[in-house]
């Protein structure tokens, strides 16, 4: 266990260390992954975050071995960068209620424009799944309305 942990804390100084030598706002958009050898792994959230750590990376390079100096931190020389896309480590959120709530009012085609469509086609696959979006949203009216009057006796 004790090799773990010593890896752990050195890859936490690392990355304090790092986020020392970011431009402000990068910090939850990148970390330090892992260190092979003299190379520093960078995990960026996304495509957009590791092409401009790319073109950033020569002068971050620099600034880090400048930290990493003045920090006496001589135990881990870095000589090169090398950065991989972890999604995962975006900071994306979910939508919230009230987003969905919206989005559940911008529907282009409203239930009369549906039908229209629907009666107008002859039987196809996309008669069908008019037919499957239609019954769908009669579901959900249905249900909206059930939920309505359980919560109003309530």
């Amino acid at each position: 266990m004790a090799p773990l942990v010593a890896q752990h804390r050195r890859l936490s100084r690392l990355q304090q260390s790092f986020e020392d030598t970011l431009p402000p706002g990068w910090n939850s958009l990148c970390r330090v992954a892992a260190v092979e050898g003299s190379t520093l792994v960078i995990a960026a959230a996304n495509g957009a975050i590791a092409t401009n750590l790319k073109a950033y990376s020569p002068r971050l390079l620099e600034n880090f071995r400048n930290v990493l100096e003045k920090k006496t931190m001589k135990e881990q020389q870095v000589t090169s960068i090398r950065i991989v896309v972890q999604p995962e480590i975006s900071t994306w959120r979910g939508p919230t209620p009230t987003a969905i709530k919206l989005a559940s009012y911008k529907t282009s085609v409203n239930d009369q424009q549906l039908d229209d469509l629907t009666q107008k086609l002859a039987d196809s696959p996309l008669k069908r799944a008019l037919k499957k979006i239609q019954a769908e949203r009669q579901n959900l009216r249905k249900r909206a309305l059930t939920d309505k009057t359980k919560s109003d006796k309530k």
